[in-house]
């Protein structure tokens, strides 16, 4: 067994499932709970009410107020570090050292810039531990689908991916920024403009929304669109134009957070007996692929990563770096009204 804790236990340390309509685990805690190799033991955080809820659903695991102390009464392997982005770096520099430690499997945004998402993955790097980051959909069955139909070409080049979503490039749609490299790929330019009418505040930071146009080296293009007039509109679909088809996903919280997956390839058209024409036709909703538990495989990954000593799970601190160097590219082309060459 893995001894697993978790830091800070807000809502997608804990409470994000305490909502009874919830179909799948979202929390770590939770996916610890469940995953068959691994015995959740601690939790720390600060607040000692949301600790004294904890207690009543997992009377069995020890809490603390302070990680230190936990670290220094436990020896654990695996580390969840949900407190506010914030204090991701100055945490990950005071348990990088406890020589128990395998991985650490941090909330997005991994770091609070760019520049302290890149320290965190070189203290990683330096003391040997595997860095995760929550990115989950790239755990997703229908996304790692979508990945695959791109990798075999069956319907040809990709041409391009639109991306819709909410406000916040950080805090919400960092998510669909690590979808289109997830499935783009490496970039070489990004035009970007910042949206000003509506800022999010998440924990009294400004996170601004914006729009986005991307080209990727291997010469598809992308159009982000992360903005909403206020942070309680939800929205997150990709749309995907290939040489011969086309691929649309998207999810909806009233669907018990299903994604649907959409697969159309151009064929000819039933009214046009010459043949001259094709147009796009479904050829596979495949909304029968099995729906997983993606923080339980998420963590699976993880174990993987730890017994093979491969310190790549499929979201990790490097492709959590890239996400945050898009963002910045955004912010920047904004601010200078130029092109940021990648």
């Amino acid at each position: 067994m893995y001894k697993a804790c978790v830091i800070g236990i807000g809502q997608i340390g804990y409470t994000i499932d305490s909502n009874p309509t919830r179909e799948f685990i979202w929390s770590h805690t939770k996916a610890y709970k469940h995953h068959p190799i691994v015995d959740l033991v601690a939790i720390s955080d600060p607040d000692n009410g949301i600790c004294e809820d904890f207690n009543k659903d997992y009377p069995q695991v020890k809490t603390y107020s302070n990680h230190l102390e936990m670290f220094s009464k436990n020896d654990i392997q695996i580390v969840s570090i949900c407190a506010p982005t914030l204090f991701h770096l100055s945490i990950v520099k005071e348990v990088a050292d406890y020589s128990s430690i395998r991985a650490l499997f941090i909330e997005k945004p991994v770091g609070n810039s760019l520049e302290e998402s890149t320290e965190i993955q070189k203290i990683c790097d330096a003391n040997n531990i595997i860095l995760a980051s929550n990115y989950m959909r790239r755990w997703d069955h229908k996304y790692q689908y979508v990945k695959e139909v791109i990798e075999s070409r069956s319907l040809g080049n990709l041409q391009t991916i639109v991306a819709y979503g909410a406000t916040s490039l950080l805090t919400s749609a960092s998510h669909l920024v690590d979808l289109m490299l997830f499935f783009g790929g490496k970039t070489k330019w990004v035009i970007g403009e910042l949206q000003e009418d509506y800022v999010r505040k998440v924990n009294d930071i400004q996170d601004h929304g914006g729009v986005a146009f991307i080209g990727f080296i291997n010469g598809g293009h992308g159009f982000l669109k992360a903005t909403s007039k206020n942070d309680e509109n939800f929205m997150l679909e990709l749309d995907i134009l290939f040489e011969d088809g086309r691929v649309t996903i998207g999810e909806s919280w009233d669907d018990n957070d299903q994604s649907i997956l959409n697969i159309m390839k151009f064929q000819p058209r039933s009214s046009d007996p010459n043949g001259l024409y094709k147009t796009l036709k479904t050829i596979s909703d495949k909304n029968t692929l099995t729906s997983n538990e993606r923080m339980i495989d998420a963590i699976s990954d993880i174990i993987d990563c730890i017994e093979s000593d491969n310190n790549n799970p499929a979201s990790n601190g490097r492709s959590a770096v890239a996400v945050h160097k898009i963002i910045r590219d955004i912010k920047q082309s904004s601010l200078t009204q130029q092109i940021i060459i990648s």
